[in-house]
């Protein structure tokens, strides 16, 4: 009975510790998501500035587009943010203030995401 109940104590440790394994690699996958949304809306600057551009030289109100595109950037800015490290469960890029896009590891434990 004892050999029984060991048997089970450990496979229920074994699965346990990969659940929290694929949990882990979840939350990172999603920080990497967070981090590329953000990107594409920095990269894409120079798209909504010759858009802009046309679009004051033909004559045509910008303010719709101009909105859209702060309300996208601020969306993937806040999404990036919040998002909070597995291992420590602090803002994975946010140590104080400002936002560091810049690092691959959490800001206050090291984990790096990739």
């Amino acid at each position: 009975m004892q050999l029984i109940r060991g048997a089970l104590d450990s496979t229920r440790d074994f699965l346990m510790s990969d659940f929290s394994e694929i949990k882990k690699a979840k939350a990172l996958r999603e920080i990497t998501r967070s981090r590329s949304r953000l990107f594409v809306c920095v990269f894409t600057l120079p798209v909504y500035i010759l858009a802009l551009w046309a679009l004051l030289n033909n004559g045509r109100d910008i303010i719709g587009f101009m909105f859209f595109y702060m309300c996208l950037y601020a969306i993937f800015a806040i999404n990036m943010a919040s998002k909070r490290c597995p291992d420590c469960g602090k803002q994975f890029f946010v140590k104080v203030f400002l936002l560091n896009v810049i690092t691959k590891n959490c800001v206050h434990c090291s984990l790096p995401y990739d």
